[in-house]
Formats: structure tokens, C-alpha cells, sequence
């Protein structure tokens, strides 16, 4: 295949993702995804920090919600991500849009590059990964239903493949910086963007790939010293967050939800073939014990089609015809394969319900805070790909024809990608209830005019269970709020003495406004979560409802954090500053 063919069939099939998802975002009826009633309101605030503040404050709260809470420290606020800061040029449904265009074509390229330069495949092989990874489920309808956060996971295979050398010749010491400082970069964003529990599942996926790859090309330390390395760096980059996240968590485990799992275990192999290769099953939440309640059908969303399940059974029947070739497997190879199977088990083992394992699980410091572990099975997703992109180039087609052939096969392929997403009922994402317009008009006034509505009272949407924040729009911070960290039905949330009616108004020598440091930082600032600002703290407030910054203290440690982030982004802008002009030098000619 010519690199002109491989650039118009990447096109083609990104174009073909675009024409079939983008109008979901909205819908034919004007709606979007219900979780955009978190995600959409959070946006709007961070643009009326903007308007008051610029861009060199960061915006620690939000008066938009609960009464007052912790804006950047929130995992679910994306505040230093691309959406966010395309919200300062375009509407935020526009910037939604962008950030969907510009990740899947992240994801096409990444795949291609993982495939093409990592394993030294094929254009056809690389085709394919780049075409089957862009139309994975778990990105596309993660980004419809609105869980925006996972936006990220277009990322994974450009970190992946930053982590694998080029060729067996050593890199040169500033080359491989750059691209540790690139797979950094890549970890520390799913992080800022709000990617918490699919972290785990990629870093679990690419451990696997980094084992594929030593099976095909031998074992070496460098890709697994190159994560560690990334792994570090993005740390200290989100080292700011990481530590406020903390901080923040430490008020609200949690803990009080059960972990569900089917307890058949080969009814569990069943519906996760299902659901990477053919279709969402079609009860999956009948076959849960120990949950509270269904989940959506989003939740059940890892398809990568049905083309990489043939492809593996092809490559098991030619393996099997040709096993007389095989060679005998070494000791170290062995404990790799033993390795990967190992890996490949653990999305499954953890969301297996047993009651003793379950109630270990729950019993472990990061599983015990979940309400569900079914996001681990999206590590399957670049696996799948990597294997099947690797299927598709050892099929043994006749050397003269193998040109064509794979040529042909990559474009089959493709076509049963498309036409399986093409032909894919979707009436449950053509049917969401959420109504951007409120937001857009907002967005479009305050871009307009510059004038920011300022939080004026509590307010009540008379709901049991709020599926948006949209009541600042209003100058109203919902009382029933949408905030997952509070619980699903706000069973954590310190709610008196807060009550309806304008901020402004006393009770017992308090404001009817609550001081979000106090979820925070109580200690420093002697106060208890869920404290509200005092008649002393009259202007802070004052301050805190027009979206403006206020005093509070802060610990040591964490002040330390935020000068390491700002110190780690600095040194790693200069390496990739560094790296970029030496890569250019070399690539000028007569240099």
C-alpha cells in the first residue's frame, strides 16, 4: 500500500466517523447527552471566572452549584483541558464539537503511528488500527452521553507509542526525554481532563502491548523505564490538582456504594465478546448482582466491531495449520505470555461478583470508592487493535500478490467497521433529554456584554434527582445539585444551614452561602466542611458569588504542589522546545 492510498483511507474513515457521530452532538431535536447537564454548567463558570479574572488565576470555586464548592480540586471539572479553553473563542456546545473532531483525529494518527512505527507493520495493518481505533465505543459514546472526561482516552495509543524505541539503534539523550516528556504529557491530561478510572485501564493496556511488543522484538528495559519515567513527570505536572483532589476526597468517600458483578463467570467472557465485537447485550444489567441500580447503556459501551474478532480466528487457524514452524517457547517468553494472560484477566476478575472476593475488592483503598469497575474492560479496546492490526499482517498471502491483497483486505475491513457503526441502532443517544440552548443563550449574553450574572440565592428545582446545574444561569445555585461527589442522591452533602432563598440572608450569625475552603482546608481555615462564610467574611463572599477569587488558606504542602506542577510544565516545554528545533535542524535540508 503507497502512503498516498493510507492517508485517503485514514481520511475516509475519519470522515465516515464524523458524518456518523457528529450529529448526535446535538441531537436531530436539539438535545445532548444527559451527563452535559453537569459538564455544559461547569463550562459556563469557568468562562465567568474568565471573564472577571483572565487566565492567570486559577479558579479554586464555583458559587454555581450546592451552595458553593470546589471548583478545580473536583475531578469532574475539566478547567485545564482543551474544551475549556475553547470556550474563551467559541460556544461551549461548539467547543464539545471541536474537541470531538480534533481526539478522534488524535486517535486515527496515534493508531497509525503506534502500528506503523512502534511495530514496524504494514501501512494496511496500520490502516486498519487507525480506523478500528477512532470508531471504538468507549471514546464515541462516552463524548455522546457527555461523560466528557473521557475524551482522553484518544490519547492512549500516541502514549503508547511514545514509549516504544525506534529501530535498535539508541536514541539520542534528548529524543528520548522528548518522548518521555510527550507520554507524560499524555497521562497528565487524561488526569486534568478528568479521566481518573479510565487512567488505570489504559496504564493496565499498555503494560500489555509493552509484553506484545518484547514477544515480537525481545525484551528490553527501556519502554518500561521510559512509563516509570512518564509516570513521574505526570505527577509532578498534575501535582497542584492531585493534592486539592486529595484533599477533597478525604471529605467524601465513596465507600457507601456496593460493587456489582455477574457472578457467572462464563456468562461474563460472553457479554464482554459481545460487547467488543458485535453489540451492547441485550439485558446486561439483569445479569448484575449486587448493585443498587441499572446502568445505561453507555456503560456497556466497548465495541471495536466484529472485523478484529474474525481477524484473531484467522490468525489462530493459520498459526494451527502452520504450527510445525513454530519454535519452541524460552523461559522469559513463557513468563511474558504468562504475563499478559494475567493482565487480560483483571478487568474480568473485577467485575466478577463473588461475596468474599467482592467484599475484598471493596475492602482495597482505590475499588472500595468505586460504584462500579465495568470502565476496566476499555483496556481490552487498544489490545484488541494492536493484536488484530498484527493479525491482519501475518496472514501468508503469495509474495506476489501480497501487495494487493493487503490492500484489499485493509479496505474490506474498514468498510465492515463503517458499515457495522453505519447500521448500529441508536435511539437511546437520538433520545437524550438534556437542552443546551439555555447555556448557549447564557454563553452568547455574557460574551456579548461581558456582564456576569452573580449568584443571588438558593434555589430549589423541586426534583428528586437533578440532572443538570442550569439554575445559574439565573443567578441561582441549586440546592438540589447535580454533584457526584455528594453521592448520587446527595447523601453526603452537608446541607444545613443552608436553605432556600438569597445569599445574603443570616442565620445564627452566618450567610446563607457556604465557604467552599472549608471543604478543603478546614484546618487552616478553622472551619468544618460545610461551613458557611461568616458576617466577618461579608466581602469574600461578596466576592465568591461574582466568580471572583477570595482569601483562604492554604497548607504548606499544598502550596508546594502547585509551585512543583508549575515548575515541571516549565522544564517540560523547554525539552520539547529543544527537541522540536533539533528534529527540525535535521530535517532541514543543507543543515
Amino acid at each position: 500500500m503507497s502512503r498516498p492510498v493510507a492517508g485517503l483511507l485514514c481520511g475516509l474513515a475519519y470522515l465516515a466517523c464524523l458524518s456518523i457521530f457528529l450529529p448526535f452532538l446535538p441531537t436531530a431535536i436539539g438535545t445532548m447527552g444527559h451527563d452535559y447537564g453537569l459538564h455544559l454548567p461547569n463550562m459556563l463558570a469557568g468562562y465567568y471566572w474568565f471573564l472577571h479574572n483572565g487566565v492567570g488565576i486559577l479558579p479554586w470555586f464555583s458559587p454555581a452549584q450546592c451552595g458553593g464548592f470546589p471548583y478545580f480540586p473536583d475531578p469532574n471539572v475539566a478547567y485545564l483541558s482543551l474544551p475549556q479553553a475553547l470556550v474563551i473563542l467559541m460556544s461551549p456546545v461548539r467547543a464539545i464539537q471541536v474537541t470531538f473532531c480534533l481526539f478522534a483525529l488524535i486517535a486515527l494518527c496515534g493508531a497509525y503511528g503506534l502500528m506503523r512505527v512502534g511495530f514496524g507493520t504494514s501501512r494496511a495493518a496500520a490502516v486498519l488500527a487507525a480506523g478500528l481505533f477512532v470508531f471504538n465505543g468507549f471514546f464515541i459514546y462516552r463524548v455522546l452521553i457527555g461523560h466528557l472526561t473521557f475524551h482522553a482516552f484518544a490519547l492512549a495509543p500516541l502514549m503508547v507509542l511514545m514509549l516504544l524505541p525506534v529501530g535498535r539503534a539508541p536514541e539520542p539523550v534528548l529524543a528520548r526525554l522528548g518522548r518521555i516528556c510527550v507520554a507524560g504529557l499524555c497521562l497528565a491530561y487524561m488526569f486534568q481532563s478528568g479521566m481518573v478510572h479510565g487512567i488505570p485501564p489504559v496504564l493496565l493496556a499498555t503494560a500489555v502491548i509493552l509484553l506484545v511488543h518484547a514477544l515480537r522484538f525481545g525484551w528490553r528495559w527501556e519502554p518500561w523505564l521510559r512509563l516509570a519515567a512518564a509516570g513521574l513527570l505526570s505527577l509532578l505536572l498534575c501535582a497542584g490538582k492531585l493534592t486539592a483532589e486529595l484533599a477533597l476526597l478525604a471529605h467524601f468517600p465513596r465507600d457507601q456504594y456496593p460493587l456489582p458483578g455477574v457472578p457467572d463467570f462464563l456468562l461474563l467472557l460472553r457479554m464482554v465478546a459481545q460487547m467488543l465485537f458485535v453489540s451492547v447485550p441485550a439485558d446486561p444489567n439483569a445479569q448484575l448482582a449486587n448493585t443498587m441500580w441499572p446502568f445505561e447503556r453507555n456503560e456497556w459501551e466497548y465495541g471495536v466491531s466484529i472485523v478484529p474478532a474474525l481477524l484473531l480466528v484467522v490468525a489462530v487457524v493459520v498459526g494451527l495449520v502452520h504450527r510445525r514452524r513454530w519454535k519452541p517457547l524460552s523461559g522469559h517468553r513463557i513468563l511474558m505470555l504468562l504475563a499478559i494472560a494475567m493482565l487480560l484477566a483483571c478487568p474480568l476478575l473485577l467485575n466478577w461478583h463473588a461475596p468474599v472476593w467482592t467484599g475484598f475488592l471493596k475492602s482495597l483503598p482505590y475499588f472500595g470508592n468505586s460504584s462500579s469497575l465495568l470502565r476496566f474492560f476499555c483496556a481490552y479496546i487498544p489490545v484488541v487493535i494492536v493484536l488484530a492490526s498484527l493479525a491482519l499482517d501475518g496472514i501468508p498471502w503469495p509474495e506476489a500478490a501480497r501487495p494487493r491483497l493487503c490492500t484489499a483486505s485493509a479496505v474490506l475491513c474498514l468498510g465492515g467497521v463503517v458499515l457495522q457503526n453505519a447500521l448500529t441502532e441508536r435511539d437511546y443517544y437520538a433520545g437524550q433529554p438534556y437542552q443546551s440552548k439555555p447555556i448557549e443563550a447564557a454563553y452568547a449574553r455574557a460574551r456579548a456584554t461581558g456582564v456576569v450574572p452573580p449568584i443571588e440565592a438558593i434555589v430549589d428545582t423541586d426534583r428528586f434527582m437533578v440532572m443538570s446545574n442550569d439554575a445559574m444561569i439565573a443567578g441561582g445555585s441549586q440546592l438540589d445539585c447535580y454533584q457526584p461527589l455528594l453521592g448520587y442522591r446527595r447523601e453526603k452533602f452537608p446541607v444545613a444551614p443552608l436553605r432556600l432563598g438569597r445569599v445574603d440572608q443570616t442565620v445564627s450569625g452566618v450567610l446563607n452561602l457556604k465557604n467552599p475552603a472549608c471543604y478543603l482546608f478546614g484546618a487552616e481555615n478553622q472551619c468544618r466542611p460545610g461551613d458557611h462564610f461568616t458576617l466577618a467574611q461579608a466581602a469574600d463572599a461578596e466576592a465568591f458569588r461574582n466568580y471572583r477569587p477570595f482569601a483562604f488558606a492554604q497548607p504548606l504542602w499544598q502550596r508546594l504542589a502547585t509551585w512543583t506542577s508549575l515548575l515541571a510544565a516549565a522544564i517540560t516545554l523547554v525539552v520539547l522546545l529543544m527537541w522540536g528545533l533539533v528534529r527540525r535542524r535535521a530535517a532541514t535540508p543543507g543543515a
